[in-house]
């Protein structure tokens, strides 16, 4: 089963009931040639403004008080003047024009706050940016855990998650417990089993009907986060909608069509290489660590 926090070479995943990340862009202007100063001041500044601007936002959908809030992490994946990508501070000074940053910011739950990490991140909105790079066009990316689905707008300027709703592997096992009267680890294993194709004619049927049956709860909260956000999504017809999965699932839900605001579509799936780590090399995020590891210290300081 799926933990809260998993810590892998230093990168701490949490999930989406506890953090949230989001991704963005940024065109940053400056009034005067940048100093040393002046470049960790302008970057620190744009990314603790970014996290105090919307505190209010991100505490609600994590369910806390707003100091209850913490800014865990905050990433420079790159910065450009112009059409030169920049990685270490001191290539900025001297720079008179404006700066374009990338990065992100990971907000926790603050009893999640991890003690020591080189980088905290929700993998849910990792996974999302990848899926965007992938394609190059704005998608949606929905993530399903143990008990909880969440629904992420990736798109060239952001990515962010939209909405959370009740719904993951708990759900279809407690309809099965509730149909087949038998606990969860067994119904755990006769799941795998027929995912797998190792069950019998017989107990495959019964297991996907119980399925498809839980399958409508994903379905219907799916269709009602969209609602919820139309007029955002209004801006990004025809997205397509990906599934990644901390647990396996049939490949018949890709084949069905779910009904939103009088219309219909299909989910697809997200695919392999979606850890934070295939992020980080993709981001190649390594060659910004001093600039990244610079600036959230100086972000520190203004949380004081």
């Amino acid at each position: 089963m799926q933990k809260e926090a998993i810590e892998k070479n230093g990168v701490v995943e949490i999930n989406s009931d506890s953090a949230e990340t989001v991704f963005l862009e940024q065109e940053l202007l400056h009034g005067s040639e940048l100093d040393e100063a002046g470049v960790i001041n302008i970057f620190s500044q744009a990314i603790w403004g970014f996290f105090e601007d919307n505190r209010r936002s991100f505490a609600g959908r994590l369910g806390v008080d707003e100091l209850d809030a913490v800014l865990a992490d905050a990433r420079i994946l790159s910065v450009e003047s112009g059409k030169t990508r920049i990685y270490k501070p001191e290539e900025l000074l001297g720079l008179s024009g404006p700066v374009k940053i990338r990065a992100y910011a990971t907000v926790v739950k603050r009893n999640a706050l991890p003690d020591e990490a080189r980088a905290v991140i929700e993998p849910g909105a990792a996974a999302a940016r990848l899926v965007l790079k992938k394609g190059g066009k704005a998608v949606l990316l929905v993530d399903s855990g143990e008990e909880s689905s969440s629904v992420y707008l990736a798109s060239d300027a952001s990515v962010k998650k939209i909405e959370r709703w009740g719904w993951g592997r708990k759900n279809i096992l407690e309809k099965m417990r509730e149909k087949l009267l038998t606990d969860n680890e067994v119904n755990n294993e006769i799941y795998l089993r027929y995912i797998k194709g190792e069950a019998g004619e017989s107990v495959s049927q019964a297991v996907e009907s119980i399925f498809l049956e839980a399958f409508k709860d994903f379905e219907k909260g799916l269709a009602a986060a969209l609602y919820n956000n139309r007029n955002t999504l209004d801006s990004y017809p025809r997205l397509p909608v990906f599934v990644k999965s901390g647990f396996p699932l049939p490949e018949k839900i890709y084949k069905k069509r779910i009904a939103y605001d009088g219309r219909r579509f299909g989910l697809k799936p997200a695919g392999d290489g979606l850890t934070v780590a295939d992020l980080f090399a993709e981001e190649e995020a390594g060659l910004s660590e001093e600039l990244s590891k610079t600036v959230l210290q100086r972000i520190k300081w203004l949380m004081v």
